[in-house]
């Protein structure tokens, strides 16, 4: 790749990350249907980075809001599907810079019942790891 390019990658990759990390900072209504349920991104704890809570049940219609509640750059990233299942873009979500910031995922058509094993990509090595099951019932 010519340097030149590589130095404007370089710089607009911030911005492009912020931009489109704003999008998922709007904060949604309350489910219409389904639960709430809210997990917060934590780091920097006496213990390790993590989600609180790290183990997760869903339903259709339930909404999971992701709340950054550090100061590290965190992210919801699926690894284990159902078989059959493709989330698409919803596979990896934005990255949380702020404390305060928050990141919706609503249980849809595109979840099937099973379990969904997901990460925060930057620290997965230091064992930031949750599970969603997906029921039929709520």
């Amino acid at each position: 790749m010519p340097r030149n390019l590589m130095q404007r990658l370089i710089l607009l990759l911030p911005v492009l990350g912020t931009s489109l990390a704003t999008a998922a900072w709007r904060p949604v209504d309350p489910p219409k249907s389904g639960k709430l349920v809210t997990v917060r991104m934590v780091d920097f704890s006496p213990t390790k980075y993590r989600f609180e809570p790290a183990v997760i049940r869903a339903a259709s219609g339930d909404t999971i809001r992701f709340v950054q509640t550090g100061v590290m750059p965190h992210n919801v990233d699926f690894r284990t599907l159902p078989a059959g299942v493709e989330l698409g873009a919803t596979t990896s979500g934005p990255y949380l810079l702020k404390k305060g910031q928050t990141y919706d995922l609503v249980i849809d058509d595109r979840f099937m019942v099973g379990e969904y094993a997901f990460v925060c990509a930057p620290h997965v090595a230091l064992g930031m790891k949750g599970q969603i099951t997906v029921t039929r019932d709520p």
